[in-house]
């Protein structure tokens, strides 16, 4: 389809339908008699060899760019509004929040934050943690592998490790 993008015009809409394999949906522009989009593709920060999905919630406000006919589109983004409000005021983090979902990386320390409601799963063909490590919580008494020894050769009881638990 070819697009008449000289009269292309900024709309805010909501979200009222998504084709999530193929990632679209339809917008609702209350400010047009709650008019219907047809399917306007979401714009994403990538979509080539990398990829990243994350499909708008339906009922989600968008930022929306449309042809001088109103024919095609593209949904720029979602929007905060006094609805659907930023997951944070802090301006020093970096925070995604969805479901039980939530992390944050503070862009000063690089400290980072992972929570979840649910389980976690990492499969990898090797995962290395380098620095002290707290199961459980922080605190606790410093755990020993099996067969530790010192330099005598007898069993560890002070630790090399930096692996504790609670």
């Amino acid at each position: 389809m070819v697009s008449d993008l000289g009269n292309a015009s900024f709309k805010r809409g909501v979200i009222v339908e998504n084709d999530n394999a193929r990632g679209r949906s339809r917008v609702r522009f209350d400010d047009e008699d709650e008019r219907t989009s047809g399917w306007y593709y979401w714009n994403t920060p990538n979509a080539g060899g990398g990829k990243v999905y994350s499909a708008p919630d339906i009922g989600s406000q968008v930022n929306t760019l449309q042809d001088g006919r109103g024919e095609d589109g593209i949904i720029l983004g979602s929007r905060y509004s006094e609805v659907d409000t930023p997951p944070t005021t802090d301006g020093g983090l970096i925070k995604l929040k969805y479901a039980g979902i939530d992390i944050e990386i503070n862009k000063a320390s690089g400290a980072m934050s992972i929570q979840s409601a649910g389980t976690v799963r990492i499969k990898a063909a090797k995962i290395i943690l380098e620095g002290e490590v707290d199961l459980g919580g922080e605190g606790g008494q410093l755990l020993h592998r099996k067969g530790d020894q010192d330099s005598g050769g007898d069993a560890a009881v002070g630790s090399a490790t930096k692996v504790r638990a609670v």
